[in-house]
């Protein structure tokens, strides 16, 4: 027996027979042609190989309930891309190699720009040259006369099976879903950025990944036992960890369902206080059209992984059907749009290094430097409200100066829709994200300025504290629960509460069920998350009266570290717990 773990990517419990993937190539040797009749065989192979894969995005994207057709198109514009093939073409043509080395050295070209840009996470870059990848395959399947192995029907079969791998692609995943009795996947690589997360999360499978050293125990053979909510990986269980783990898995099911009845209720507190719950996304399809009953609305619209997605920036007709769609969905209910939020380097272009991304030239600053890309998105933002509830969050801002800056431009797309001859509605709210401490400090006069404000409590950690929150060797420094810094959430709270403005905090606390007493003692009403936070939230809001919140907010003000802070939730939690018979903290 051998237990593991990672982080945990979508949330659950499942036991399943190992489903091992193997890399889709394992070795690569330069294949050189001689004659010249080959160089024509071979482009003849290469555009075979790119119809081929797009056919097979085409049957996987569509046969998926839910899957992203921003995803499948974004695939399906890459493998044919132009330019691209054109680069592949020459390289056949004037180095005298196959195809299939053709596209080896085109890959090893963009893999290194990608990994060059410091925007781009590892899973982020896999995503993207994955496609590559499978394009290689079918050069291989049509050069040996291979028709593809999966024919996208269902196997008829009771075996359940946990996807265990190195890392695997969007599409790679989609295909084994469709075909496989898959009940977990496992990872020795990714995150939760990557494709493959949101997939997971969509179809409700348990996800952990970034597990250290993982094919290193696992064979064919292998049982695995995956419970996601602690990121634990057990293969191989002996007899009585096995029992034990089956005995967790049906009193988690259990509980799921009584989450499920939760979702249905109104969030509101005993005592009457209603609370908003929307979501944090990146992509309007990561819900689906039958669960969006269950939220508010979208509290954080994270609009650069489209971009990032594409290595460019977004056309405004691209915008404006990605934003619509958004709308549409959530139609009656507030969608909460975030500028570009970019920064670190340029993103698109390799040449701009510093030597502090994270308090250099990002996000609004890139914008106001790149004035027709903010006008861009602005007017596609205005473009797409059709139905009336998108609002504008302004990132990354740090004085009053860049609030009035960003109306102006506002103000100048709304003209120039206007001079196309356009409808447009022009009342859109626009708020900001306090996460420099400069705002948070000067807050009731930010407040006459913007609509709403939304507290970003991750970057006001770092920003408050000194300490860059993806730098490992500091994660102990970084503290969201250090009391300057919540003092500084309640601050804003307080007064925007006071003045009657929209206030929402999208941090990860705001999902975190050991905090939402806490934070409705502070005043929060409106909390912004990931969707698989939303039922463990809710649980604890509608089993709340708030006159029992005053008691922990006084004794959290009176604390003077994070560890004094950490102690009075955790007490204040369990005392919940065994009052109202919850179980939120053991899932």
């Amino acid at each position: 027996m051998k237990e593991l773990s990672g982080i945990s990517v979508s949330k659950g419990i499942a036991i399943g027979k190992a489903y091992v993937i193997e890399p889709i190539l394992s070795s690569f040797q330069v294949e050189k042609i001689l004659h010249p009749e080959e160089v024509k065989k071979e482009i003849q192979i290469l555009n075979a190989a790119v119809e081929k894969t797009v056919e097979e995005i085409e049957r996987i994207y569509s046969a998926s309930k839910g899957s992203s057709a921003e995803l499948k198109a974004f695939f399906v514009n890459v493998i044919r891309d132009e330019t691209s093939l054109a680069k592949i073409v020459n390289t056949i043509v004037n180095d005298k190699v196959s195809a299939k080395s053709a596209v080896f050295r085109f890959l090893a070209m963009i893999e290194a720009t990608l990994k060059s840009l410091t925007t781009f996470s590892q899973e982020k870059t896999y995503d993207i040259t994955s496609i590559f990848y499978r394009l290689v395959k079918n050069i291989d399947e049509i050069k040996c006369g291979k028709e593809s192995s999966t024919s996208g029907e269902k196997e008829e079969e009771v075996s359940e099976y946990i996807i265990v791998g190195v890392e695997i692609d969007p599409t790679q995943l989609l295909e084994i879903l469709q075909t496989k009795n898959i009940k977990g996947l496992v990872l020795e690589k990714g995150g939760s950025a990557s494709h493959a997360s949101v997939i997971a999360h969509q179809h409700g499978i348990p996800a952990v990944f970034a597990v250290r050293d993982l094919m290193k125990y696992i064979n064919e053979d292998s049982l695995i036992l995956l419970n996601a909510n602690e990121g634990k990986v057990i293969i191989n269980p002996d007899e009585q960890t096995f029992n034990r783990f089956k005995v967790e898995k049906v009193r988690f099911e259990h509980y799921r369902e009584k989450l499920l009845e939760v979702l249905e209720k109104p969030s509101r507190t005993i005592d009457g206080k209603t609370c908003s719950i929307m979501l944090n996304i990146s992509d309007p399809y990561e819900v689906s059209v039958e669960n969006t009953r269950y939220y508010d609305g979208i509290g954080l619209f994270r609009t650069e992984l489209a971009f990032l997605n594409r290595g460019r920036f977004l056309s405004e007709d691209e915008q404006v059907e990605l934003y619509t769609l958004a709308a549409e969905r959530f139609a009656g209910k507030p969608v909460i749009i975030r500028l570009l939020d970019i920064g670190g380097d340029k993103v698109f272009e390799r040449d701009y290094r510093e030597s502090k991304p994270a308090l250099g030239w990002r996000s609004i600053r890139i914008l106001f430097d790149k004035k027709e890309e903010l006008l861009k998105q602005l007017r596609a933002i205005i473009r797409s409200n059709v139905y009336g509830n998108i609002r504008i969050l302004v990132p990354m801002v740090s004085s009053i100066s860049e609030v009035r800056k960003i109306k102006e431009s506002f103000n100048e797309a709304l003209e120039e829709l206007k001079a196309r001859g356009l409808f447009v509605k022009e009342n859109i709210p626009i708020g900001i994200m306090v996460e420099i401490p400069s705002v948070a400090v000067m807050i009731k006069e930010f407040l006459r300025e913007v609509d709403f404000i939304s507290i970003g409590t991750n970057d006001l950690t770092q920003y408050v504290l000194a300490v860059d929150r993806n730098n490992e060797t500091l994660a102990e420094y970084y503290e969201p629960l250090n009391p300057s810094v919540l003092k500084l959430v309640h601050h804003c709270i307080h007064f925007a509460n006071k003045v009657g403005k929209f206030v929402s905090i999208c941090g990860e606390i705001a999902g975190d069920p050991k905090y939402t007493r806490l934070l409705l003692g502070m005043g929060l009403r409106n909390f912004s998350m990931p969707q698989e936070s939303v039922a463990f939230v809710k649980e604890v809001i509608v089993k709340t009266h708030s006159v029992e919140l005053k008691r922990l907010l006084d004794s959290v003000k009176n604390a003077l570290t994070p560890s004094e802070v950490k102690k009075i939730i955790e007490e204040d939690f369990d005392r919940f717990l065994r009052r109202t018979g919850g179980t939120v903290l053991q899932f």
